[in-house]
């Protein structure tokens, strides 16, 4: 749960984008209508009603091509309008969407999946593939319940519909797919040969890197509703209320690194070093 107290001024007659975006942030913050009264760090509205004096609003916009009121603070809008709004709007735009999907999927970055595969003893090309026929490994299928694991650890995934898309985007795996699975889920362009893109991008390792996270970005855009709040608190300029899960404890939990891990108690160490020195 967000501290974020949010007002609702919208009425009846939601189209179904909208109304998905509401029930996203009533999961996650504490919703009000407005005429319940008290402070609200913002309101969502649409864009033809009026706000109060003083109020932050946040606007709705179902069109892309419609213009921003000059009393909204941000944008709220539906993914597949996101970047047609965000390259004309004056504020800050953040898309909310359907159910999250995959909320347990953590990033794993290129290097990272290297190091765990040499660990595992893992060797080969490390490409899989996804379908609606299920999913391989070099060649070799991959059980139901093995296949998180591999698009957690494949050093490309070539997704053939949208679900292994999805899936592979929501562990920043480098994901070929063909056109319509891209324009589906948003992920970058990679040309009609599969195959040779998946063969260009483990010869590059830092064009892997880049298109892991062009992957990862297109799946927190749609589907990452938590992530899309945690953006609308800082655009609203509002800080937790329990100070210790600021900074880099919430970066480290949205990576998923355990709590007792030897990479929180460096970067505690570090960060109390160079308090002690201010």
């Amino acid at each position: 749960m967000s501290d974020l107290r949010i007002g609702i001024a919208v009425h009846a007659g939601l189209s179904d984008e909208l109304h998905d975006a509401l029930v996203r942030i009533a999961e996650r913050c504490d919703v009000a209508p407005v005429s319940d009264g008290g402070r609200f760090d913002a309101v969502v509205r649409t864009a033809e009603s009026t706000p109060a004096h003083g109020e932050r609003a946040l606007v709705w916009l179902d069109d892309p091509e419609a213009p921003v009121p000059a009393w909204a603070s941000a944008v709220l809008t539906a993914p597949r309008t996101a970047d047609a709004v965000a390259a004309t709007a004056p504020v800050p735009v953040v898309p909310l969407g359907p159910a999250p999907r995959h909320p347990s999927a953590r990033p794993l970055a290129p290097f990272t999946r290297d190091r765990v595969r040499r660990a595992r003893g893992l060797t080969g090309p490390s490409v899989a593939h996804g379908g609606p026929d299920g999913w391989t490994w070099d060649g070799a299928d991959v059980p139901d319940d093995a296949v998180a694991t591999a698009a957690a650890l494949a050093s490309v995934v070539v997704a053939h519909d949208e679900p292994a898309a999805v899936l592979a985007a929501a562990w920043a795996a480098p994901v070929v797919a063909p056109a319509d699975v891209r324009a589906e889920v948003g992920l970058p362009d990679v040309g009609d040969d599969l195959e040779a893109a998946a063969e260009s991008l483990l010869a590059d390792a830092v064009a892997r890197a880049r298109h892991a996270r062009a992957c990862r970005a297109a799946y927190e855009r749609t589907y990452d509703a938590d992530g899309a709040v945690r953006t609308l608190a800082t655009v609203l300029g509002v800080r937790p209320s329990s100070p210790w899960r600021t900074g880099y404890a919430d970066a480290l939990d949205g990576l998923g690194t355990p709590a007792g891990s030897n990479v929180r108690a460096r970067a505690h160490d570090a960060l109390r070093s160079l308090r002690s020195h201010r």
